[in-house]
């Protein structure tokens, strides 16, 4: 459970993912990107609708389980070594690029 209210880019988030956890996390700023669909998203301010959400998930295996699934998928977007050689790449584009 991670109800930020404010993330520049949701790491917490997409390292509970990759570890396998259940995910249930703020539908605001940078995090649905990070989170995809293998999430449930709330308002972070939404005291009642998380503690139902924390009580759903403690009380569902099946839901914890395809949330886990589908969050290790869902990291797997954003690879460390794949975001490097995306980023050389952008590198090597902007360099071959002839200047005006």
């Amino acid at each position: 459970m991670y109800p930020s209210l404010f993330e520049g880019f949701g790491l917490p988030v997409l390292e509970g993912m990759q570890f396998g956890a259940a995910t249930l996390t703020s539908n605001s700023t940078s995090i649905p990107e990070v989170a995809g669909d293998a999430a449930i998203l709330l308002d972070p301010e939404d005291v009642e609708g998380l503690s139902q959400a924390m009580l759903r998930l403690a009380s569902n295996r099946e839901e914890r389980d395809q949330l886990s699934k589908a969050g290790i998928k869902q990291a797997e977007k954003f690879d460390w070594k794949h975001s490097a050689t995306a980023l050389l790449d952008l590198y090597k584009d902007a360099m071959a690029t002839p200047k005006r």
